[in-house]
């Protein structure tokens, strides 16, 4: 599977925060394999969350763990000194 692709079979996998879950699926698709970091104020921006931060952030854990438990992300892990989060895509 080429290094940019959305991975099928595991998208039909994911069942919980499926919408943003899928949006994540595709942003992370969307770079290179390996360990990414990224402010969670951007992704919050980007995928058009308007529900206040605190909301976002127990949103976006849930999505990124549907995404471990599946097997698209590798340890995620949020970053407290700056407000990001950081994970490795498998």
């Amino acid at each position: 599977m080429p290094a940019h692709a959305v991975d099928l079979r595991k998208r039909q996998q994911i069942a919980a925060r499926v919408d943003m879950a899928k949006w994540l699926q595709s942003y992370a698709a969307s770079h290179e394999r390996g360990v990414h970091h990224i402010s969670i104020a951007k992704l919050k921006e980007w995928c058009g969350y308007a529900s206040p931060m605190r909301k976002f952030r127990e949103a976006l854990g849930e999505a990124l763990d549907e995404l471990q438990r599946v097997g698209i992300l590798e340890s995620v892990e949020f970053v407290k000194e700056d407000p990001m989060v950081k994970w490795v895509r498998s």
